[in-house]
């Protein structure tokens, strides 16, 4: 079986071995063919180009460097970043298959992960550098595009994750 991984990521080096090989770069956008490409391989037989799976659970996953809908730019308006790709790739892959596309997945920021792991980094700094135990009562995140920051932090400190 070959497995084919599918990396989607908007810094210009993008890993996808044997059948695709295309990084998408936020500022120049992702063309008709390139989701078709995707989409072929997603339901693809174990990553296979010209293959159809019967069931759709058979092609490879997909990773997207971060799970911004909106990307901060020179432009007046945002511009939609590779959350707005993952929501459109998970809408197609729902009205070809019928199916919810389990295999997608996201790095980076803004994920509930990337927070977690900051707080664990803060308390272990707070117990080596000052000797003490739990989160610091106040945290600024500080990112590049407020909508999406905005939301995740609202998200995470709603979870009660930071709550003191």
């Amino acid at each position: 079986m070959q497995f084919l991984c599918m990396l989607i990521q908007d810094i210009g080096v993008g890993l996808m071995p044997s059948c695709y090989d295309r990084s998408f770069h936020t500022n120049n956008g992702v063309t008709g063919d390139d989701t078709q490409i995707i989409m072929d391989l997603l339901m693809s037989k174990n990553g296979r180009m010209g293959t159809m799976s019967e069931t759709f659970d058979e092609g490879p996953p997909i990773y997207f460097s971060h799970n911004d809908i909106v990307w901060a730019t020179d432009f007046d308006l945002n511009r939609l970043g590779m959350g707005a790709l993952r929501v459109m790739i998970e809408a197609l892959y729902k009205e070809r298959t019928g199916k919810t596309l389990n295999t997608a997945t996201s790095f980076g920021k803004p994920q509930i992960g990337t927070f977690r792991y900051a707080t664990k980094v803060l308390e272990q700094w707070r117990k080596d550098v000052f000797g003490e135990e739990g989160p610091p009562q106040t945290v600024y995140f500080v990112g590049d595009t407020p909508e999406s920051g905005i939301k995740i932090t609202r998200l995470f400190v709603s979870a009660g994750v930071l709550t003191p």
